[in-house]
């Protein structure tokens, strides 16, 4: 399901590839990034991974909109092919020295389970898509960076919502307003 995603935002964007596999098999391999060169970072599942997943989410969020920026800012219409040129090189190196904690942000797969619900992200290259037309680079660049977006909010949901520890699977619910202060502060003092 979420390869299919993947494929069929390249796909909107650059058209279908003669020779592309059909989106309709679910088992069909990523065409924007051969599986031998994608990078796999699986975070820890505490507050710790959590707080490198976000980061890596930010600095990737970074990243896109510096490349975002560049490819709005030349009109492949009317821009001269050197122009063009100047500008897909600055992208490229945007996508090849992006990285958070030594991590490529690039052509990589990021994970982490959070409370028992689980994140996944890829961020493909969009160099590919420079090729055919800057206009198909924006676009997908706009989508990551919306989906990136969402993924944090998921990730803020969360981490707002309360734990379960597997000992005491139900939490109880206290009334704080007919809490005995006495017996509160005696919990602070010791016995």
């Amino acid at each position: 399901m979420y390869k299919n995603n993947i494929l069929s935002t390249f796909q909107k964007h650059i058209g279908v590839v003669e020779g592309m596999p059909d989106l309709v098999d679910a088992q069909t391999p990523r065409q924007t990034t051969p599986l031998s060169t994608l990078h796999i970072h699986r975070f820890t599942e505490d507050m710790k991974g959590a707080n490198e997943f976000i980061g890596t989410l930010q600095s990737a969020t970074s990243a896109l909109k510096k490349i975002l920026k560049l490819a709005q800012s030349v009109d492949s219409e009317y821009a001269q092919p050197i122009e063009i040129s100047q500008t897909k090189g600055e992208i490229k190196e945007i996508t090849q020295s992006s990285c958070f904690m030594g991590v490529p942000l690039f052509d990589t797969e990021f994970s982490t389970k959070l409370n028992g619900e689980s994140f996944h992200l890829i961020i493909d290259n969009p160099m590919p898509l420079a090729d055919k037309d800057l206009s198909s680079l924006v676009g997908y660049t706009e989508e990551k960076i919306n989906e990136i977006t969402q993924t944090l909010l998921q990730i803020s949901d969360a981490l707002t919502q309360p734990t379960f520890s597997p000992r005491n699977p139900t939490m109880p619910e206290y009334n704080f307003d007919e809490c005995d202060k006495q017996n509160f502060t005696q919990l602070f003092k010791g016995k």
